[in-house]
C-alpha cells in the first residue's frame, strides 16, 4: 500500500506525543509535590532534553 508509510509516520508521532504528554503531567504532578532537591533535579534535566530533542 502506498499510504503505510504515513500511517508508521503517523504513529510514530502520536507515541511521541502520548510521551510528551505524559512528561508534562509528571512535572505538573512533581511540581505540586514537595519533593527532594534529586528528584527536581532529574526531572529538569529530563524535561530540558526533550525539550532540545524536539526543538
Amino acid at each position: 500500500m502506498p499510504y503505510a508509510n504515513y500511517i508508521n509516520y503517523i504513529i510514530l508521532f502520536f507515541v511521541l506525543y502520548l510521551l510528551l504528554l505524559i512528561n508534562c503531567l509528571n512535572v505538573i504532578k512533581f511540581l505540586s509535590m514537595d519533593v527532594s532537591d534529586n528528584e527536581m533535579s532529574l526531572l529538569l534535566l529530563v524535561s530540558a532534553q526533550l525539550l532540545h530533542d524536539f526543538s
